[in-house]
């Protein structure tokens, strides 16, 4: 059997063909660089077959080229494909972040919505509290007065000389209370000194750790102003003051507490007023649990 010989291009019969496979080259250089979506590059690839199909007399090099472009947009359709799958994801991706910043949007002013309707409920509920400890069954022991127990006050003060004083206290509760605990202390620093008190309350504290409990403690009724009697000799220094710092524990039937306070001589221009006592900057306060050990 004889291969019958390729038959001479000529161009009058080959120009449609030959501008089709250029025009399909064309195309196939655009589509590279920017993918169609699925379905195109199979439509153009169909007419390129189908034009295939009818040249006649073609020549080696315009079968190569043929089959080069059938190939290129068969290749365009497959990255079409994986193109269109991975926007797909991308676009449900973003969907489904949308769909949660919604929602969490919803619950965010659910939860104000919330908060804010909850917030009256929430001050009532607080002032009821309030009311009830106020109200619960409590001591209160506090501190009032500080005075020499002699029957008048004296003018002055000197060495050597000791002198009884007295510190009154109340309780102010509706419950009896027990106090198992108590220290009186006098002590000489710089007037209206918040250092100097903050150091002097630091050898109060070094001091109520040795204290001892009381043996007996004392019961204070509601509404009775009661006393206890101290006696010291005093020895002040230079530009000095004599401070008062006391402190009592006590005992209701809501646990133990304590009540401290601070007072000193008012001192004026280098004059010492034993007659008049300023409150401390520091060591005041009533009714506080016991820090534990």
């Amino acid at each position: 059997m004889h291969k019958h010989p390729t038959p001479p291009f000529e161009w009058r019969r080959q120009w449609f063909f030959v501008l089709s496979q250029c025009g399909g080259g064309v195309w196939a250089i655009e589509w590279i660089a920017r993918i169609p979506h699925p379905g195109f590059a199979v439509a153009v690839l169909a007419v390129v077959a189908a034009v295939m199909s009818v040249h006649p007399d073609m020549q080696d090099w315009q079968k190569l080229l043929w089959i080069l472009l059938i190939g290129v947009f068969l290749v365009i359709e497959f990255r079409a494909l994986d193109k269109d799958r991975s926007d797909n994801e991308v676009a449900q991706a973003k969907i489904r972040s949308d769909e949660r910043d919604s929602f969490k949007k919803i619950l965010d002013q659910d939860k104000e919505n919330f908060l804010k309707t909850l917030a009256p409920i929430r001050s009532t509920l607080e002032s009821s509290n309030k009311i009830l400890k106020q109200t619960a069954p409590h001591a209160f022991v506090h501190f009032t007065d500080l005075s020499f127990a002699s029957p008048t006050q004296p003018t002055d003060l000197y060495q050597d000389v000791t002198y009884t004083y007295n510190i009154f206290y109340i309780n102010d509760g509706n419950e009896n209370a027990r106090i198992t605990k108590r220290l009186v202390k006098i002590y000489y620093g710089l007037p209206n000194n918040r250092e100097s008190q903050l150091e002097l309350t630091r050898k109060f504290e070094e001091e109520w750790k040795t204290t001892d409990k009381l043996s007996n403690p004392i019961p204070v009724v509601p509404g009775k102003t009661r006393y206890v009697s101290e006696s010291d000799k005093f020895a002040l220094g230079p530009n000095q003051t004599i401070y008062f710092l006391r402190r009592f524990e006590y005992t209701d039937s809501t646990g133990t507490w304590l009540t401290d306070d601070c007072d000193h001589f008012a001192v004026s221009n280098s004059v010492f007023y034993i007659r008049v006592t300023n409150q401390c900057l520091v060591f005041v306060d009533s009714r506080y649990r016991p820090k534990k050990p």
